[in-house]
């Protein structure tokens, strides 16, 4: 793009005649001339004339016969050309500017004659704007977006108020652009890379915070239940050591009143054949030979004896296992009400962890969102700080550019007052030069931004700097000649 508009140029040798003995008409081989597209015009230099031939011109042409050099030029509609420009800042670095102007040739012959580059115009043109280089030296690389606010305003009011002429073309402006300075990307990418490790890390620890505890509770639950599966497993084992020692005892008095009652039947039968008549059991033994009659009797004595003595230990035994039953009962009951003791202060216990960590995480949440808070506050009042100094500086260059007209006689023309042609320019109300107007947001706007919600209003377009509209200077101009 940097031959635009003229394409290509050719010095052309003095034509040939044609036909027998070079007696022809003269005319030119195809092969000497250039081929010209759809949106392309030749231009003819013929004895320091410029002569356009869009198409109806022969090779025969005494034009084309005569002409000594042949330029292609570019004909389209709104050609874009794009020039760049540095800016130096307040560091070691430079901001890099690129504009973008729509071209269109309206004149091939002037444009071949002044050998004209639209590059090489335009840039001269953005460099006859002194204060347009020296824009960036109060700014940093960190504050890009306030050089592009500024760049933008500049190039734009001053095309507006002094559009570029070059000699055979139409040039409006298209756009503008501040480059992102390769430090500042890395900076900016490496800085982002940061935030994103940090919050990966922090919801890391949050995760792993949040698996410990229920690890803990999971292991918490899990010893409580062994403790009762524990608690329960020597319960059963004692139940069964009383059961079985119990059981041992009722066999043992079982076998003992099998015994007296053998015993007692014996006696019963003795007592059945002999009754009461000790002579009967006195005959009786006298005749068996076994004993006489006084160890019998003494022998029956005995045996009452042994009786009564049974019968208060049966009974002795009896009140034994009724006490040993209730000891075991109430031992029992002891346990179980010891069980369910631990059990509530376990549950106990385990409530209070779990409001201790939600009472946290409440804590946690409200100290995250007021810092949040914080930062849109913060965030609200740059960019109202950012606003007003915007159009300070807007109307700062207005106010020069129409200085600068005044100084150079071009206000003699116009017929309005300095006051009316800066808020034209400006864009303000009337009586509000020196001041501006200060955009304030809405209260709901303003909450919306500190809560952190979508705002429904419109995102831009109330006193912005960022408008593509261009500025309407509506003056009557009297007629002058140049």
């Amino acid at each position: 793009m940097s031959a635009y508009p003229i394409v290509s140029s050719k010095y052309l040798n003095e034509a040939g005649s044609r036909g027998l003995f070079r007696l022809g008409r003269k005319t030119r081989d195809a092969s000497e001339l250039p081929k010209a597209g759809a949106h392309e015009a030749l231009v003819y230099r013929v004895q320091g004339r410029h002569v356009v031939d869009k198409g109806q011109l022969g090779r025969d042409s005494d034009v084309v016969v005569g002409a000594s050099h042949v330029s292609v030029v570019d004909v389209s509609a709104g050609v874009p050309v794009t020039v760049s420009l540095t800016m130096p800042s307040a560091e070691a670095s430079n901001f890099t500017v690129q504009v973008t102007f729509a071209c269109t040739v309206i004149d091939p012959a002037r444009v071949v004659r002044e050998n004209i580059r639209a590059d090489a115009a335009i840039l001269a043109y953005l460099r006859r704007d002194q204060k347009l280089v020296h824009l960036g030296l109060p700014y940093r690389m960190t504050e890009l977006n306030a050089v592009r606010r500024e760049v933008h305003a500049r190039i734009r009011a001053y095309a507006e108020v002094k559009p570029p002429d070059v000699q055979g073309m139409q040039v409006v402006l298209d756009g503008v652009e501040v480059l992102t300075p390769d430090e500042l990307a890395s900076f900016q990418k490496a800085r982002w890379e940061a935030r994103r490790d940090h919050v990966l890390e922090t919801e890391k620890r949050g995760y792993s915070h949040e698996q410990e505890s229920v690890q803990e509770e999971h292991q918490r639950r899990m010893e409580a239940r062994k403790r009762r599966d524990r608690h329960e497993a020597a319960g059963e084992d004692q139940e069964a050591e009383q059961a079985a020692t119990l059981r041992d005892s009722r066999h043992k008095r079982m076998l003992r009143a099998e015994e007296m009652e053998f015993a007692q039947r014996e006696v019963e039968q003795a007592m059945a054949a002999f009754g009461d008549d000790p002579l009967k059991a006195l005959i009786y033994a006298q005749r068996q030979g076994e004993i006489n009659i006084k160890e019998l009797a003494g022998k029956m004595s005995a045996d009452l004896e042994r009786q009564d003595e049974y019968r208060r230990e049966q009974l002795a035994l009896d009140r034994a296992d009724e006490r040993q039953e209730v000891e075991w009962s109430r031992e029992r009951e002891r346990e179980d009400r010891e069980d369910r003791n631990r059990a509530r202060e376990a549950a106990r216990e385990d409530k209070r962890l779990k409001r201790e960590a939600e009472r946290e995480d409440r804590r946690l949440r409200r100290q995250d969102a007021q810092v949040e808070r914080e930062a849109v506050r913060a965030e609200l009042e740059r960019l109202r700080q950012e606003e007003r100094e915007d159009r300070h500086k807007q109307m700062e260059v207005n106010v020069e550019l129409v200085g600068e007209l005044a100084k150079r006689g071009h206000l003699d023309m116009v017929d309005m007052q300095p006051e009316r042609l800066v808020e034209k320019i400006s864009g303000l109300e009337p009586n509000s030069l020196g001041g501006g107007r200060h955009r304030q947001l809405p209260a709901e706007e303003e909450q919306a931004a500190l809560e952190g919600r979508p705002n429904d209003a419109k995102a831009s377009g109330d006193g912005g700097l960022e408008s593509d509209e261009p500025i309407d200077i509506d003056v009557e101009v009297n007629e002058e000649d140049d």
